[in-house]
């Protein structure tokens, strides 16, 4: 194994990547575990956010492959960019707008400063987004309403929840609202397949258990 000319050639992969860059950037170089470098890098040279490709994976490939993707998103103190094989370029910046998936229509969201602060950084405005699937309450109860009635009221209550939730954590700034139902992950990827947004804007869950068995929203998106 020869070190040195293993260096040189990432160097120079490096170099190429980052020639097109016109703003001021360095080229770090390590050894380790990916997955447990970038965040410790990150925090070293104090970033202020990390930016990282996917691969798209999932399914057995993801649970036996891994993602150092994920991991990061997991596990790093800063947000973190991700970018799949299918993302087009965002519009101009001042042009901005952002879709916010929500879990919870109830409580806004735990990490909602530091959304707020995205945003505002963006200059964007906001979509929030509840996806009411199929464990919520409204498929479990049996009633004899017409579904076309239960769907239109469960859209009006979780509409106006999500606009409490938006003038609570995010204020002044533009935030409308959606709501659709079903499975989660395909309501959020037609949502922000509309061609209507420049960026999806998720919290990540620490690393649990079951985590290693199965794929996370924020990885699935």
């Amino acid at each position: 194994y020869d070190a040195e000319n293993d260096q040189l050639k990432t160097f120079d992969m490096l170099e190429n990547f980052v020639s097109g860059l016109k703003i001021n950037h360095d080229k770090l170089f390590c050894f380790g575990e990916p997955s447990i470098e970038i965040p410790k890098k990150a925090e070293a040279i104090k970033a202020n956010v990390i930016v990282m490709g996917t691969a798209g994976l999932t399914g057995f490939s993801h649970r036996l492959l891994g993602s150092t993707a994920e991991y990061v998103m997991r596990h790093a103190t800063i947000p973190v960019i991700t970018i799949s094989p299918l993302c087009t370029s965002p519009r101009r910046l001042e042009e901005n707008r952002v879709l916010i998936p929500l879990a919870d229509v109830e409580h806004a969201p735990h990490d909602t400063k530091v959304m707020k602060e995205i945003v505002d950084e963006l200059r964007a405005e906001v979509n929030l987004l509840h996806v009411v699937s199929y464990s919520e309450r409204m498929y479990q109860v049996k009633s004899e309403i017409l579904p076309f009635h239960a769907t239109t009221f469960e859209t009006n209550e979780t509409n106006r929840k999500l606009r409490e939730i938006g003038e609570l954590a995010f204020g002044s700034t533009i935030v409308t609202t959606s709501v659709d139902f079903g499975d989660v992950d395909a309501g959020i990827l037609r949502e922000a397949g509309s061609e209507l947004y420049d960026f999806i804007l998720m919290g990540a869950h620490p690393e649990h258990l079951i985590g290693l068995f199965t794929n996370s929203k924020g990885y699935n998106i």
